[in-house]
């Protein structure tokens, strides 16, 4: 389930205005957030760097889903809306003890932070996680062990609760209400000596606590 699940977190995410630019026209298109804005917290100079946003399904489909030149370690980012292609169906989860609202609803998760270049080069990524900075430089090379804030496109609500073990000593809780449109969650991981506790939960505001790291 685990594979599936990153299998369909796949691209590239930042402090904490997160709200709404669509109008909503049609009553049947909700307002949900796309846009945000953040400070970066690094000791590297971002002078002349840039977020992007890129997915990557196959090495035959890419798209960038958003851009934002990086000014005094601040930016501000809209998320575009990915083409149907670039979705996964949530049906494919069979996990027992997962139910999920909608089977055929199709999401994009953007989980591992947004891809940071300077003069075309890539130099890092940025991630939102509750870790302090000094914790997180020595985290570096094993960023999917922290908490983060990850996005999510869906192309129309769902809800996914449950809790499941692929394993033992392992087990997964999903609390997911999306609405159409893009939404956010939360990663949170609880590892002790004997067990591994994995909980994706929607939100609606990044928590204070929460920072953007290079």
């Amino acid at each position: 389930m685990k594979k599936i699940f990153f299998r369909l977190l796949v691209a590239s995410v930042i402090m904490v205005s997160f709200q709404s630019c669509e109008k909503d026209d049609k009553k049947d298109e909700p307002k949900t957030p796309n846009k945000i804005s953040g400070t970066i917290l690094s000791t590297e100079s971002l002078s002349d760097a840039s977020i992007y946003v890129e997915v990557r399904k196959r090495d035959d489909m890419i798209e960038v889903l958003g851009e934002s030149k990086i000014k005094n370690k601040k930016f501000n980012l809209t998320l575009k809306t990915p083409s149907i292609d670039m979705l996964e169906n949530f049906g494919g989860y069979n996990e027992s003890g997962l139910t999920i609202s909608d089977k055929d609803a199709k999401t994009m998760v953007l989980l591992d932070g947004f891809m940071v270049k300077k003069e075309n080069k890539y130099i890092g990524r940025i991630l939102c996680s509750d870790i302090s900075p000094l914790d997180f430089n020595k985290l570096v090379a094993g960023k999917n062990k922290i908490n983060a804030i990850g996005f999510v496109y869906s192309d129309r609500p769902v809800k996914v609760s449950g809790t499941f073990s692929e394993r033992e000593n392992e087990t997964t809780t999903m609390k997911l209400d999306f609405k159409k449109g893009w939404n956010m969650i939360k990663v949170q991981r609880k590892q002790t000596t004997n067990s591994f506790n994995l909980t994706y939960s929607s939100i609606s505001s990044i928590p204070s606590n929460y920072k953007w790291h290079l």
